[in-house]
């Protein structure tokens, strides 16, 4: 039996109180995507009660990027580059950890109940990156060598298809679904039980409609869960 876990790291582009004054010149970039995913937090609005456990971010992704590991030198933003430690590791106890590992005492407990999980990371990429037109209405981001992985994926893939015929699904597109990432590192942590995260990111110009049709991709979901 299948257990569902929803996550968007990139939910909003708030900026506590507290660290505002590290902010003040940033009003503009702070309704980019630069700060946060556009369209993420109506898409997870619309699908969320479908998962068994939902969680989002609270903070913008220039504050702390809850989708890098500690590790990434991209954690913090430039905007963060004059903060004294303190600060920083503060962040870290009270935004990051609680999310991370709240998340993971979920998954830890699912399988240890002997469910299996599927992770979907939710979230949103703009059409153009560097000049370039991005060909895809919705990434699927796994990880090739987890076989159930690549099962979800295409399960995924053709339930989308069947129900939205137009839509445009590439696999590992526009990122690799190796790379650095909440998914990831809960991957690596449970290596060899049965978790598989999933990425899913949405085009910004399809995001109108992915909200739209929203019902079907709770849908598509709660056939997962009977998978």
């Amino acid at each position: 039996m299948n257990k569902l876990v929803l996550s968007c790291e990139h939910y909003t582009n708030q900026i506590p109180e507290k660290y505002k004054y590290f902010f003040l010149n940033a009003t503009e970039v702070l309704q980019t995507h630069k700060a946060f995913d556009v369209y993420a937090a109506e898409i997870y609005k619309e699908i969320a009660d479908g998962f068994d456990f939902f969680i989002h971010g609270v903070c913008s992704r220039l504050l702390i990027d809850l989708n890098r590991s500690l590790s990434n030198k991209n954690l913090f933003s430039f905007y963060c580059s004059s903060m004294k430690p303190e600060y920083k590791k503060e962040i870290v106890e009270t935004l990051y950890l609680p999310y991370r590992n709240k998340t993971s005492d979920v998954v830890e407990g699912y399988l240890k109940n002997g469910y299996n999980v599927l992770h979907v990371s939710l979230h949103t990429f703009t059409p153009v990156w560097k000049n370039q037109y991005r060909n895809c209405d919705i990434g699927i981001l796994y990880d090739p060598s987890v076989g159930r992985e690549k099962k979800w994926a295409n399960f995924l893939s053709e339930q989308i298809k069947m129900n939205l015929p137009g839509i445009k699904i590439r696999k590992n597109y526009p990122y690799k679904g190796i790379s650095d990432g909440h998914a990831t590192n809960l991957r690596k942590h449970f290596m060899n039980q049965t978790y598989s995260g999933i990425e899913l990111e949405f085009n910004q110009a399809a995001c109108p409609l992915i909200i739209e049709k929203s019902h079907i991709f709770k849908e598509i979901f709660q056939n997962a869960a009977l998978k």
